[in-house]
């Protein structure tokens, strides 16, 4: 409420999902006096206008979409892809629900506290009663710009924003057994613990890349190596392709080994 009065509420009106295929034909369908994004405007024509539409409007879109859906007050609606008759019941029920929406004051402290969250560049499920966890989402690489390395960045940036949003929640790590890797000559040597699976978050939202070789690094095993080479040891080893130099001994563990953990976004430490 304001020095006059007047009281603030905001409903913010957000999309269940994404259509790539509706957005794009609304695009390509403006005509070339529209002032929005046209292919008849844009040098290199529809081509052009396509990887614009798709690299600076529709995948940052696709890859903000969990944390807009989570802002306080959020109307999720189908609307946007349902024609004009669902338009129009959106507005009444927007009409119709302003006295629930959150209050200005409400609304931007939800905006802060995701502008907040979003300092962090990993994701992590910590084992309860020790500082030990399995990296779920790992930081962004630095990479040379390929179409390639740019599709992969935005598959893990998005599962980033989505496991982000499940902050504080309760999971369960899985055990397998510990292994030790050592290298002939003695000279490095790591140890983890492999990790069969981490209950509590749906598949969907699982970064793939990292699913594939989850494990709890014993920092304390580590001898001429660095925490994060453990993952790409565990993949080698599980591919085969770990080298003739390396040598792995495994350890069962006498029971099954689930420890609750709590997911939490870390900013970048040192020793990753």
């Amino acid at each position: 409420q304001d020095q006059r009065g007047w009281r603030f509420r905001v409903r913010m009106v957000v999309p269940a999902r994404l259509e790539h295929d509706i957005a794009w034909s609304r695009v390509r369908s403006r005509h070339v006096d529209d002032i929005a994004l046209n292919m008849h405007k844009v040098a290199g024509g529809e081509q052009e206008a396509y990887r614009i539409f798709k690299t600076i409007f529709f995948d940052q879109c696709e890859s903000f979409l969990p944390n807009a859906q989570a802002l306080a007050g959020t109307l999720v609606t189908d609307a946007f892809w349902s024609g004009l008759s669902a338009a129009e019941a959106l507005s009444r029920e927007v009409i119709h629900t302003l006295n629930s929406a959150p209050s200005l004051a409400v609304f931007s402290a939800s905006c802060a506290k995701l502008i907040g969250a979003a300092g962090g560049n990993w994701i992590g499920a910590e084992i309860l009663g020790s500082k030990l966890h399995v990296t779920l989402v790992p930081p962004k690489v630095a990479a040379s710009g390929t179409a390639a390395n740019a599709h992969a960045e935005r598959v893990r940036f998005k599962a980033f924003q989505a496991l982000r949003a499940r902050v504080g929640s309760w999971v369960l790590v899985d055990l397998l057994c510990f292994r030790l890797a050592r290298w002939r000559g003695g000279e490095r040597c790591i140890g983890f613990w492999e990790v069969g699976r981490v209950e509590g978050i749906p598949d969907d939202m699982q970064y793939a890349p990292q699913q594939e070789k989850y494990h709890v690094t014993d920092t304390a095993s580590l001898v001429g190596c660095t925490a994060k080479e453990a993952g790409d040891v565990l993949a080698a080893f599980r591919a085969g392709t770990l080298g003739v130099d390396w040598v792995m001994e495994s350890f069962p563990l006498s029971a099954e080994c689930e420890h609750g953990g709590a997911v939490q976004v870390h900013a970048v430490v040192k020793a990753f």
